[in-house]
């Protein structure tokens, strides 16, 4: 869950993802993880991609980064964590870097661009470290042209896998060992109401939602609560 966060928060959150920035990009080949690129790639792949401009707010190893360049746009990717940044440019080496080039930053609730400067901005499993979310979303609706998209993941509040885990990670506390230690920097949940919500207040219309889960099988996901919540948000005009 790669992240860029407010002064406040900033040292815990990107500390811990600086922790995790040399395995990042490979947890998307397998499991759980994989699951999650597919379902990310099947909503990009809704988008027209070439020729755009896309910012990748909080884009950790830059693995979905690449994958936009790849569908012809173009994409600058911010990200809190050093490492993660150095992550990304290592991976990137054979990039064009007039199409994707990457910046560590100390915040994303504040951008350096003008007004209506991007077709497009990904951010997944950022919101849920910031200070102020809500404001954050107000910033990606003023940087995004009229009819821009906003695909966005954040954590649900609900879910019963991420309640188990806030659950393992207090016994495992009780006996020393750091389970599930990404919920120890993770602040923000939502419930789908809520985030259809805070989308519209910051001039976002929800286009497609989806629950997801990297540990209960597909099947269950709707039955039960998934950890994830997907959407594809558009910049109303």
């Amino acid at each position: 869950m790669s992240s860029a966060s407010s002064t406040s928060s900033l040292p815990a959150a990107a500390r811990y993802h600086d922790t995790i920035a040399a395995e990042w990009d490979e947890l998307y080949r397998s499991g759980g993880f994989q699951r999650r690129a597919a379902m990310i790639e099947a909503f990009l792949s809704r988008l027209p991609l070439r020729g755009q401009r896309w910012l990748d707010a909080g884009c950790g190893s830059g693995y979905f980064s690449r994958r936009l360049v790849e569908g012809g746009a173009k994409v600058r990717g911010l990200d809190a964590s050093t490492a993660m940044i150095e992550a990304a440019r290592a991976h990137a080496q054979t990039v064009d870097p007039q199409q994707l080039h990457f910046e560590h930053v100390s915040t994303i609730e504040t951008l350096d661009e003008k007004d209506a400067s991007y077709d497009g901005i990904l951010c997944l499993s950022v919101l849920e470290y910031l200070d102020a979310p809500e404001a954050t979303l107000g910033e990606f609706a003023r940087v995004l042209r009229p009819g821009g998209h906003l695909l966005l993941s954040l954590p649900q509040r609900s879910s019963l896998v991420r309640q188990l885990q806030q659950k393992l990670r207090g016994v495992g506390s009780t006996f020393g060992r750091a389970w599930c230690s990404y919920l120890s920097v993770s602040k923000n949940a939502y419930e789908m109401a809520e985030l259809h919500a805070i989308l519209k207040r910051a001039g976002f219309e929800a286009r497609h939602l989806r629950e997801f889960d990297p540990i209960l099988p597909e099947t269950l996901v709707g039955l039960l609560p998934g950890s994830l919540l997907f959407v594809l948000a558009q910049r109303m005009s």
